[in-house]
């Protein structure tokens, strides 16, 4: 909840400010791999995470909420393979 709170009002903080060097080095590999700028605010960190949880970032689309983020911030920790 937390995570969704200050990603819509702090969006400028640094993104370290909620997640480990880890979790922004695998998350940064994501987003590189969809051809995406790595995370350095906490709005796009928060942003990358819902994606991961489902979200698809159209224009349109309101923002993420709780139940997106959470499964994505699942995905970014759970090891691969158990899902």
């Amino acid at each position: 909840m937390l995570m969704t709170l200050l990603g819509r009002e702090a969006p400028e903080l640094p993104a370290e400010l909620l997640f480990s060097d880890t979790e922004l080095r695998i998350l940064g590999d994501y987003t590189r791999s969809r051809r995406r700028e790595r995370p350095g605010r906490l709005a796009d960190a928060v942003r990358e995470i819902a994606i991961l949880g489902g979200h698809l970032n159209r224009n349109t689309d309101p923002p993420p909420g709780h139940p997106l983020i959470g499964h994505g911030d699942t995905r970014l920790v759970t090891p691969v393979g158990k899902e």
